[in-house]
């Protein structure tokens, strides 16, 4: 089973949940990644992210891919997912590279 991994590269925590739509494992709840570390939940199947940021007080939300690490960049910077070299910013005001 491929997992799901967020990045944490802002200057405070993140709090994440990741749902568990027609998933048979994992949890729902919010979970805190420190400034500049990482966690990977279980995941088979899309799902929807949910970021709290410290730094901005903003919430983000978007589709996550098994197999794919996202980064939650700076305040200025948003999202990016992560897939072997190729980098697509992951929300709406963005273009998809």
């Amino acid at each position: 089973m491929d997992g799901v991994t967020i990045v944490n590269n802002t200057t405070e925590k993140i709090t994440v949940s990741i749902t568990t739509t027609d998933e048979s494992n994992g949890g729902p709840g919010f979970y805190e990644i420190a400034s500049k570390k990482s966690s990977t939940w279980k995941r088979s199947k899309l799902q929807v992210c949910h970021v709290l940021r410290a730094d901005t007080g903003n919430t983000e939300v978007f589709v996550v891919e098994p197999g794919k690490t996202y980064q939650v960049e700076g305040a200025f910077r948003g999202i990016k997912g992560v897939h072997s070299n190729h980098f697509g910013r992951m929300t709406r005001q963005y273009e998809r590279s």
